[in-house]
C-alpha cells in the first residue's frame, strides 16, 4: 500500500503538497472541490486551482503549513456540488514519508459542523469592517439569527434570534412579498432589495440586503446567509434632492 495512502482516505477534500504547493496526490472529494478531475489537478500548483478570493488565505494556511511544526487553519470557501458554496474549516501540517523522507504539505477539510461559529468569524469581521450586519435563515426552523457585524445595525436586531413571521410583520406591507422571495431564493447569490423596516422603538428605516446560499462543512445543511447596510441617510438625502427646486 503506497505510504501516502492514509492521508487520502477521508470523506472530505484531502490533498498532499510539495513545499511550493505543487498537487502531489489527492481523494476524489478533493478533486470535485476544485471542479476537475484528478488528473487535471496533479502537478498544478493549488493555489492557481481555487477562486481568486480564496488564493491568500490559502497561501497563508500553505506557507505556514510548510514552514512550521505546529497545525495551520484557515476557514476557506469552496464551490459546492450544487448552488451553494461550501465553507470549510481546512487544516495545513508538514508530513514526512518514512521511507524516502519526502517532505510534503497535507491539506484537509476539517469536520467542523458541530461549531459553525467558528466558521463565520472571518464572515463576522469582514462585515464589521464594511459596516454591514450579518444574519442567518435557517429554512427548516423559520428563523433568522443575528451574528454580528456592524454595531449601529445590531441596534436594530436587539435579539439573536427572532422567527421570520416576527420579522414580517415589522416590514412595510409593500415589501413583505420581497423579503419572503429573499430569504426562499435557491439562487447562489441573490441582488440587493431594499426594505422598510420598523424597529422596536417604532422607528422606520431603509435597509437593503442580500443573501447567498452556503453549507456550513461538508455534509452539513443548506443556510441562507445574509448581509445587511442601513441606507436611511441616504434614502433620506435623496428625497431631500428630490424636493430642491430645478435652478
Amino acid at each position: 500500500m503506497d505510504t501516502w495512502d492514509e492521508f487520502l482516505r477521508w470523506a472530505t477534500p484531502s490533498a498532499l503538497l510539495t513545499l511550493d504547493g505543487a498537487v502531489r496526490s489527492l481523494n476524489a472529494p478533493m478533486a470535485a472541490t476544485l471542479g476537475r478531475s484528478a488528473k487535471q489537478c496533479v502537478g498544478h500548483d493549488f493555489i492557481s486551482l481555487l477562486p481568486e478570493t480564496q488564493r491568500a488565505a490559502a497561501e497563508s494556511l500553505l506557507i505556514h503549513g510548510a514552514t512550521t511544526k505546529t497545525v495551520a487553519m484557515r476557514v476557506l470557501e469552496f464551490s459546492g456540488p450544487g448552488e451553494a458554496s461550501v465553507i470549510s474549516l481546512s487544516e495545513a501540517r508538514p508530513v514526512q514519508d518514512p521511507a524516502s523522507r519526502e517532505r510534503l504539505v497535507w491539506v484537509h477539510s476539517v469536520d467542523a459542523r458541530n461549531d459553525p461559529g467558528g466558521l463565520l468569524i472571518p464572515f463576522r469581521l469582514a462585515a464589521a469592517a464594511a459596516d454591514l450586519g450579518l444574519w442567518m435563515y435557517a429554512p427548516w426552523k423559520h428563523q433568522l439569527d443575528w451574528l454580528g457585524g456592524a454595531p449601529a445595525l445590531a441596534l436594530l436586531f436587539p435579539h439573536a434570534s427572532v422567527s421570520l413571521p416576527r420579522v414580517v410583520r415589522r416590514v412595510h406591507p409593500d415589501d413583505r412579498k420581497a423579503l419572503r422571495q429573499l430569504v426562499r431564493s435557491t439562487v447562489a447569490q441573490s441582488p440587493w432589495i431594499s426594505l422598510r423596516f420598523r424597529t422596536e422603538n417604532e422607528e422606520w428605516h431603509h435597509i437593503a440586503c442580500q443573501t447567498r446560499r452556503i453549507q456550513l462543512g461538508y455534509g452539513g445543511p443548506e443556510q441562507v446567509f445574509g448581509v445587511i447596510r442601513d441606507d436611511t441617510q441616504l434614502e433620506a438625502h435623496r428625497q431631500k434632492a428630490h424636493l430642491l427646486p430645478v435652478v
